[in-house]
């Protein structure tokens, strides 16, 4: 398939990630290819006033912390 081109690598998609305290999050996911220098950027981003917008705004303030409940 791949001498023959009918296979390309994907531009955009819709990915849905799990994470432990938020729970499901929904984004756009969109890709960047750079053959000159073998690369790939791919950037995640949310429609704005979105739950999904709100989750990654509370996501770059909080990081990597784990949050405890208080017993």
């Amino acid at each position: 398939m791949w001498h023959e081109r009918s296979s390309e690598p994907w531009r955009t998609a819709t990915k849905t990630f799990d994470h432990p305290e938020l729970g499901p999050i929904t984004l756009d996911c969109d890709s960047l290819l750079m053959p000159d220098a073998d690369q790939t950027v791919v950037m995640y981003s949310a429609a704005p006033n979105t739950p999904a917008a709100a989750a990654l705004d509370l996501l770059r303030v909080t990081g990597t912390e784990h949050f405890v409940a208080e017993r």
